[in-house]
């Protein structure tokens, strides 16, 4: 710009040409009006375009928002069925075990029965043995006197007895019956052990009404001869002062009642006599040994342990099975607990589902 005192003039900012101030300042006036006017453009370029811009990024986030909704609400899903799967197999283990629970509580219930029934049988037959044996001597003396029989015919019913009781309760021994008239016992039985003889057990039978020593010398003669490994005398009359179970001349003096256990024992002992190579000195020993022992009072307080025990055993059946019942009670209140939560996953679930997608937003 040039200024003089007298006349002022200014250059012209387009063509540099001199121009009067007052047409300066016009001309600058409308210079900076279009100066104006373009800043207001590029405002508003600038406003439209961050307008644009906001509105893309707000389109975005909602997009993106619905998305991740979408995707919660996914797993959530996946979670929920993978509950409900997991819940289905709970069930059906639980089913299946509370049936496998039940099914093995009803055989033992049975055999608790079975062996309660077993045992009161034993006791009854127990209970009843001595009496009947008195009874049944008093009736075979009856018997003799009005039917005249002889003490052997007498001995026939009992010894078929005592044979089919044996045959019966060990078929896989070999079990004979000696005739009448040939030397040794009324009952041979040899023992096997997969099929092989172990050892020899012999059993006479008397249905006297008096005992008579003759009876178990003349039954040890036959086991000597015979070479049996044990002798058995069935009987109901005893030597004086003795009953129900003794040793006389070496040979076991029993009541009939009692000639199965005995039997049941002595094969035992016999198989593992045999299995282990026994010499005969060893097995006499050792026959001496058992002997003593089925004949003492502790042996007789061992029978009476067996018997108590069994008692307990059957009281102890029953509390365990109160307690399974308790268990199956508590697995029951669980497994209800296991699907109110399941529920409860499935109502969070269904308010996601229903939630707008402003709300949505909010979960992220």
């Amino acid at each position: 710009m040039q200024t003089n005192s007298a006349a002022t003039t200014e250059t012209c900012p387009w063509c540099r040409s001199p121009i009067a101030h007052t047409q300066f300042i016009e001309i600058e006036a409308k210079i900076r009006e279009k100066e104006k006017r373009k800043l207001d453009q590029q405002r508003q370029e600038l406003e439209q375009q961050y307008r644009r811009e906001a509105a893309e990024q707000k389109t975005a986030l909602e997009e993106k928002a619905k998305e991740d909704a979408k995707a919660r609400i996914a797993e959530a899903a996946k979670q929920r069925d993978a509950a409900l799967e997991k819940l289905k197999q709970i069930e059906e283990e639980a089913e299946d075990a509370k049936k496998k629970a039940v099914e093995a509580e009803v055989l033992k219930v049975r055999e608790v029965l079975d062996r309660d029934h077993e045992l009161t049988l034993l006791k009854q037959k127990a209970e009843f043995a001595r009496k009947e044996e008195t009874t049944q001597k008093k009736v075979n003396d009856l018997k003799r006197q009005l039917e005249g029989r002889t003490a052997n015919d007498l001995g026939d019913g009992a010894e078929i007895d005592l044979f089919e009781t044996l045959r019966d309760a060990f078929p896989d021994d070999r079990i004979t019956r000696i005739a009448k008239g040939q030397p040794g016992a009324d009952i041979k039985v040899e023992v096997l052990h997969r099929g092989e003889v172990c050892g020899v057990i012999l059993i006479d039978s008397k249905n006297r009404k008096a005992w008579q020593g003759t009876f178990a010398t003349k039954l040890r003669e036959d086991q000597v001869q015979a070479e049996a490994d044990h002798a058995i005398l069935s009987t109901t009359a005893f030597p004086t002062g003795k009953k129900e179970l003794c040793i006389e001349s070496g040979v076991i003096v029993a009541s009939p009642g009692r000639v199965r256990e005995l039997v049941m024992i002595l094969r035992s002992q016999v198989i593992k006599s045999h299995l282990l190579g026994m010499s005969n000195e060893s097995r006499a020993e050792k026959r001496e040994s058992l002997y003593r022992f089925i004949t003492s009072e502790h042996f007789q307080q061992k029978v009476d342990e067996v018997a108590r025990l069994a008692d307990e055993i059957l009281e102890l059946d029953v509390k365990e099975q109160n307690q399974h019942r308790r268990t199956w009670e508590n697995r029951g209140r669980m497994v209800k607990q296991q699907q109110r939560a399941v529920r409860d996953i499935d109502v969070e679930i269904a308010a996601i589902l229903e939630t707008s997608p402003d709300d949505a937003r909010g979960l992220s």
